[in-house]
């Protein structure tokens, strides 16, 4: 049991991880204001 809360933890996290990343992404591939993608950032 404790193995697959360990599991369960390094999927949502590496999930997290990849949202993050493609999030980031995003933001800095449009072509906004310097402070709205901080913002958005933050």
């Amino acid at each position: 049991m404790q193995l697959m809360m360990q599991h369960i933890y390094t999927v949502v996290a590496t999930l997290l991880f990849l949202y993050a990343l493609v999030t980031g992404v995003f933001l800095l591939m449009e072509n906004r204001r310097p402070q709205s993608t901080l913002a958005w950032i933050r």
